[in-house]
């Protein structure tokens, strides 16, 4: 595997019974990149995402992530690897507040010792370091003390973000950020996606044209389960394969 990819996939597959969710997919995210994955609805994105993330066991293929094969690795393990997502249904606790929520997120990347309820102060001290840090970077100091379940949708998406950004994750796994965004919040998404693209490698699945082109380094195609094509967004842009396996969903922009 080339130094230069932080995440490889080679003839990744996921069925069911006969279905085939996945076909055999190898897609290569470059270290440093926002790398998108489109595609119609049904194309299998969220299935390779589940696949990536932990979530689902492929049928075949492999899965490797800073040189390790982690195709059969616990969702849980690949947080502590480097690797974090975010959900396409916000998973808030919305009857505390957004710092806390962000302190708990930090927490969590000890895994099971964050359970020990005489957590040390030292340790504490960095949850509490890295949640102010995060809080900065996603801009919502002004509602810190406010219960997530308070916020706005658009708010409740950032933090969201924020959350996984807590793990220090050498590789961010966003499920369609923009998801029930109103039009004024998504701007808002966009500028933090390209902020952390800046320190982070980021793959994104999300259906909003605009943003997609606006931000993505590549992007991955994808067609009732495998990569039709993979490219730069100029070359996205004008193919008719893609226009023709989106027929007009892509109206969206």
């Amino acid at each position: 595997m080339s130094n230069d990819y932080l995440l490889q996939t080679s003839n990744l597959g996921l069925d069911y019974g006969a279905f085939s969710a996945v076909g055999n997919v190898d897609l290569k995210i470059k270290k440093g990149t926002i790398h998108t994955v489109i595609g119609p609805n049904g194309a299998g994105k969220t299935s390779l995402f589940h696949c990536l993330t932990g979530e689902r066991k492929p049928t075949r293929g492999s899965v490797l992530f800073n040189d390790a094969n982690i195709t059969h690795l616990a969702a849980h393990k690949r947080v502590s690897a480097g690797m974090s997502r975010s959900f396409q249904v916000t998973s808030l606790f919305q009857n505390l507040s957004v710092r806390e929520n962000l302190r708990i997120a930090a927490q969590g990347r000890d895994g099971l010792k964050a359970l020990k309820f005489w957590i040390s102060q030292t340790a504490n001290k960095a949850h509490i370091q890295k949640a102010e840090e995060v809080l900065a970077k996603i801009q919502l100091e002004s509602v810190a003390d406010r219960f997530a379940g308070e916020l706005s949708h658009g708010q409740q998406r950032v933090l969201e973000v924020g959350m996984a950004l807590c793990g220090s994750p050498e590789l961010l796994l966003l499920d369609e950020p923009t998801s029930g965004m109103g039009v004024d919040d998504i701007p808002i998404m966009t500028n933090l996606i390209a902020q952390l693209g800046k320190e982070h490698t980021v793959m994104l699945i999300e259906h909003n044209m605009r943003l997609v082109m606006s931000i993505s380094d590549r992007i991955t195609v994808m067609h009732q389960g495998n990569i039709l094509l993979e490219g730069s967004p100029d070359e996205i842009k004008g193919d008719e394969r893609v226009k023709k396996a989106y027929l007009g969903e892509s109206g969206n922009e």
